[in-house]
């Protein structure tokens, strides 16, 4: 990962079914701490020509912080194709598991209860929609 405007990322999700899913990347925007833009590809012949565009910000609420990621695909037939892979579910865990570290990090810090109480109450919201 080449962390900077203009750099270059990749990297493979391993499924519970043994199938790797690459993918690559470069960031077009990077704000400290707040905001991060980047392209996102499925890089599989037949898929790697089309970049989704994704928008990560991070807003701090006062001793906790919003994530909201918002990715804009090239097509209808491309959110959906997505859609169908199980991208949501992906998702989803991951940001369970960046809960988790985040707990595990903070474990003897004066706020670890206050983590475990949001993380036993945590939803996450999936507002996957085609979009004109």
């Amino acid at each position: 990962m080449d962390v900077r405007v203009g750099g270059a990322w990749r990297w493979i999700g391993h499924g519970p079914d043994g199938q790797d899913a690459p993918f690559k990347g470069e960031y077009l925007e990077l704000v400290s701490p707040e905001r991060l833009v980047q392209t996102e590809i499925f890089d599989v012949r037949g898929f790697d020509d089309r970049a989704a565009l994704n928008t990560l910000t991070l807003e701090d609420l006062g001793g906790r912080t919003k994530l909201v990621a918002r990715s804009r695909f090239p097509s209808v037939e491309d959110l959906e194709g997505a859609l169908a892979t199980g991208m949501v579910g992906g998702a989803l865990e991951t940001y369970d598991g960046l809960a988790d570290s985040v707990v595990r990090s903070a474990a003897h810090s004066p706020s670890a209860e206050r983590l475990r109480t949001i993380k036993a109450g945590r939803r996450w919201r999936s507002g996957a929609r085609a979009q004109p």
